[in-house]
């Protein structure tokens, strides 16, 4: 029993003599490479955040894109609808039964620069008031709900305002219309969005609050395809219903309110630009490209329309031009 435990002690005196520990120089090479591989991690998971954020912008970007298009679409291909009972007669024969005289607003009209009055939605004040957001132009559209057969009453709910409500009740008149007005103002928490104001038919009455359809539209653009108009000029000539050139709002005034809407009854497609903006920090860049809501540079922009070339500010956001084209199916000059 002696000599084993005799044994054992040697053993661990030893064994207690082959450990060794850690030397400072050890030490601090093995934190160095710690330290490293933290650092690829961080940058690894911040690299992968900010991928998914861009992800999640282009997205909303796109879906956002998308529903402008469709409402946009949807609302000004109504532009200039006449109920039935009230499709073969001329505006201007109904205005001079009223007394009112014959030079009606015409049903679809824009203003450059722009943003929502009532003055301007309603044709009473042909000039610019240059208050746009960032140039941004407003847009107005006239248009009547149908009933669902001829005397029932009863609006047949395809006709909506652009808060996407339809009218409760059918015109009485041909000078009885629906009127809603697009353009770029701020939402609640002053964020530039695409906003709607509507004019209901029976009252007149407008919102009392604006409506914002969508969030972060930081410039909205529109250019008129007429047929047969010369900028600044009286209309002159034969018209066959084909646009042949694309003008800007204040070159469609022409002298006299009557001349100018003359003009705007001669539009026969919109073309609508819109620059959508995403969150900050979804950029690869803090300031990306210069955009162009209406086309490409140097096809449709222009230096007398501040709006056609947006300028980004250096703020890391991404951003996403939207433009389309909707040819109208309703004759404007009736």
């Amino acid at each position: 029993m002696y000599i084993e435990a005799a044994n054992m002690q040697k053993t661990n005196n030893l064994t207690m003599k082959n450990i060794k520990g850690f030397t400072l120089v050890e030490l601090m090479v093995a934190m160095a490479l710690s330290g490293l591989v933290v650092l690829i991690a961080l940058a690894a998971l911040t690299g992968a955040s900010n991928s998914l954020r861009v992800v999640d912008s282009s997205a909303e970007l796109r879906d956002n894109s998308r529903f402008a298009t469709n409402l946009l679409q949807r609302l000004v291909v109504q532009t200039g609808f006449q109920d039935l009972s009230f499709a073969t007669n001329r505006a201007e024969s109904e205005f001079l039964t009223l007394g009112i005289g014959a030079n009606p607003e015409p049903a679809i009209y824009g203003v450059n620069d722009a943003q929502f009055n009532q003055n301007l939605a309603l044709g009473l004040n042909l000039t610019s008031p240059n208050n746009g957001i960032n140039g941004s132009d407003m847009l107005v559209l006239r248009y009547q709900p149908g009933e669902t057969f001829p005397g029932s009453g009863i609006p047949d709910d395809t006709m909506i305002n652009c808060d996407g409500a339809a009218p409760t009740s059918v015109p009485a008149l041909k000078t009885d219309q629906m009127i809603s007005v697009i353009y770029v103002g701020t939402n609640a928490a002053g964020v530039p969005s695409l906003m709607c104001n509507r004019r209901d038919m029976t009252t007149g009455n407008w919102l009392p609050v604006p409506q914002p359809l969508i969030e972060n539209v930081e410039s909205f653009q529109v250019l008129y395809g007429v047929d047969n108009v010369v900028p600044g000029l009286a209309p002159t000539g034969v018209t066959d219903s084909i646009p042949d050139r694309y003008l800007r709002a204040d070159q469609l005034f022409a002298g006299t309110p009557k001349d100018t809407y003359d003009n705007w009854r001669r539009v026969r497609s919109v073309r609508i630009g819109m620059v959508m903006v995403g969150a900050r920090g979804t950029a690869i860049e803090a300031q990306g490209p210069n955009q162009f809501p209406l086309g490409a540079e140097n096809q449709m922009n222009s230096g007398a329309d501040a709006g056609s070339t947006r300028v980004p500010p250096a703020d890391s956001r991404l951003r996403q031009t939207v433009t389309f084209t909707v040819h109208l199916r309703n004759p404007q000059d009736v």
